[in-house]
């Protein structure tokens, strides 16, 4: 039975090597004692908080935290990077790229609702979630794939060398 135990090399190999390509990461805003905004990072397996920072709107170039009635959803864009939605005090929606090391601005953006063709802002009281489209790139095999690949191909060869050499013919009327 050399293909019974060439099937179970390969499922042990399977079930050793088999791995995750991603982690499942919860960021939620919430309210700090203070009423600010706050960005939180949960651990879905416990519900504890794994990290936190303090959002600050620096539209003046001062650093003051956003209040929670002006602070929106938050989204994360294919490259990882945290944007959120908040009022200026003209009460104008707008979207805007955070630093997680600090909470920082990095750039911003005034959103416009443009279906007649007018440039006017959303204002606050109408703006609703924001959220990124990802793009899916072509896959990357982990190293976990290249070594099932690795086996199966080592697993092809036995097969044959053990035929000795005898191959598959075809029949001749």
């Amino acid at each position: 039975m050399p293909r019974l135990s060439t099937l179970r090399c390969a499922l042990i190999a399977t079930s050793l090597f088999a791995t995750s390509a991603s982690a499942a990461e919860l960021w939620a805003t919430t309210q700090d004692s203070f009423g600010n905004a706050r960005a939180i990072q949960y651990d879905l397996a416990t519900g504890n908080i794994v990290q936190g920072v303090r959002l600050d709107f620096n539209l003046s170039g001062a650093d003051s935290p956003i209040s929670w009635d002006r602070m929106g959803s938050i989204a994360f864009d294919p490259e990882g990077k945290l944007w959120g939605t908040t009022q200026d005090s003209f009460g104008n929606a707008r979207a805007i790229q955070y630093d997680l090391a600090t909470g920082n601005i990095v750039q911003g953006m005034r959103l416009d609702f443009n279906l007649s063709g007018s440039d006017s802002p959303i204002a606050w009281a109408r703006m609703g979630a924001i959220a990124f489209r990802d793009d899916p790139t072509a896959a990357v095999p982990e190293p976990a794939t290249w070594l099932m690949m690795i086996l199966g191909f080592a697993a092809v060869g036995m097969t044959a060398r053990r035929r000795g050499g005898r191959g598959l013919t075809a029949a001749q009327a």
